[in-house]
């Protein structure tokens, strides 16, 4: 069995190479009674509660930037938090909203964000080229194709030594609340893995910086972006694999 798949990710984790099996819905009986019927009110469920989920560390984080950005991680070493990139996906008034919600002695603008979803909102209303007042006025119009995801894992970004805080929501809103600490930055995690909208909104924030030799993934949109970031990265001492995944950049 080969380890990757004609897209190159991993076996069992591409949709179009593995697709999910529908889930199978076992016959019901039915029988006739006389008896009284009576209505009890539906209780809402959200998916996964009460079942333990111990895969939380296996999460991929992802990390969308434009393709001109990449050359300046790659000479940093890491995504610098505080750094100024070629092209800014973040509107001036978001910057600013992130610089005014305090996290643990610093802001949220002190933090690498990473998304725990392909398909978050922020990054869905980039490859719609909506008319959303945290993108930057630059991104609107570009397709998204001329963008990259950077990608990595939970497991990987707790192992290191910088600070962490895991958001509930958009982390430049007044009403989203922040995991801290180990314990709750897990009980988050589990809190969005549970409710997959919820999960489009959360972000991983890493204090000042990511190692770029902790990027396991670049996911790119065909193969001339592809070509393009191989090029890229003949400068880097990390190579991280490369892989063609057209439903991560779909027009949404």
């Amino acid at each position: 069995m080969p380890d990757e798949c004609i897209h190159g990710l991993e076996a069992g984790l591409c949709d179009l190479c593995y697709p999910k099996a529908k889930p199978e819905v076992a016959p019901v009986a039915t029988t006739t009674r006389t008896t009284t019927r009576r209505r009890t009110p539906a209780v809402p469920r959200t998916a996964g509660v009460g079942t333990p989920d111990h895969k939380v560390g296996e999460q991929r984080l992802y990390h969308v930037t434009h393709i001109s950005n990449l050359a300046g991680i790659i000479e940093a070493g890491s995504i610098v938090a505080p750094a100024t990139p070629a092209l800014d996906a973040s509107s001036p008034e978001n910057r600013d909203a992130r610089r005014n919600i305090t996290l643990e002695g610093a802001t949220v603008a002190d933090y690498v964000p990473f998304f725990l979803s392909p398909n978050s909102t922020i990054w869905s209303q980039i490859r719609a080229g909506a008319d959303d007042p945290r993108l930057s006025r630059e991104v609107r119009d570009l397709p998204p194709a001329e963008f990259v995801i950077l990608v990595s894992t939970v497991k990987v970004a707790t192992a290191l030594e910088s600070a962490i805080s895991v958001s509930d929501g958009d982390p430049s809103s007044i009403y989203t609340r922040f995991g801290t600490t180990p314990e709750t930055n897990d009980r988050t995690l589990r809190k969005l893995r549970a409710d997959d909208a919820l999960l489009l909104e959360g972000e991983l924030l890493i204090r000042d910086a990511f190692p770029f030799d902790q990027i396991a993934l670049i996911g790119v949109a065909n193969d001339r972006a592809r070509d393009a970031v191989r090029e890229i990265l003949q400068t880097a001492m990390h190579e991280p694999k490369v892989a063609v995944y057209p439903p991560w950049f779909a027009r949404a």
